[in-house]
């Protein structure tokens, strides 16, 4: 694992696993705080995978991230909407849902993956996305909120 300065890890009540040769730009910021011990939260970034400056993971249930993922600076990544939410009938709605980014994904500066979202294996989230619904693999994926723009077979960095 290589980690840029100024890297914060908040955890309580949770898991975290990570894999082999990650890495981690400045000032990265994750937070896995789990409700209690019998509602602990999940993290796991896969092995390769590169994680930009100043990005932030705020980890409440689950959030997986696939191996050889290149995740680009200031991108914020949330499983949860950070408190209770009310619909019109004022029962609580769900606030909390896991995210998976699977293997080979890159994500831009400045991408918004919210809760409840799978990003299929070698896709690309373009700068500035708000990704609030899943994306199939091989795509591109860009606005907000995301839309699918393009298939792809895949890339490399």
């Amino acid at each position: 694992m290589f980690a840029g300065s100024n890297l914060t890890i908040r955890k309580r009540f949770s898991q975290i696993k990570l894999g082999r040769e990650a890495k981690f730009g400045h000032h990265v910021g994750i937070g896995v705080v789990g409700q209690n011990p019998n509602d602990p939260a999940s993290l796991q970034i896969g092995a390769h995978t590169i994680i930009g400056d100043r990005t932030h993971i705020n980890c409440q249930t689950a959030i997986s991230i696939g191996t050889h993922c290149a995740i680009s600076w200031d991108v914020e990544i949330l499983d949860s909407d950070m408190h209770t939410i009310v619909g019109e009938d004022g029962q609580p709605l769900p606030n909390r849902l896991p995210v998976t980014i699977e293997d080979r994904v890159w994500i831009g500066t400045r991408a918004l993956i919210l809760k409840g979202v799978t990003i299929g294996h070698d896709s690309i989230v373009a700068a500035g996305a708000v990704v609030t619904n899943s994306i199939p693999p091989h795509c591109i994926c860009a606005g907000n909120p995301a839309k699918v723009i393009r298939q792809i077979q895949g890339w490399r960095h």
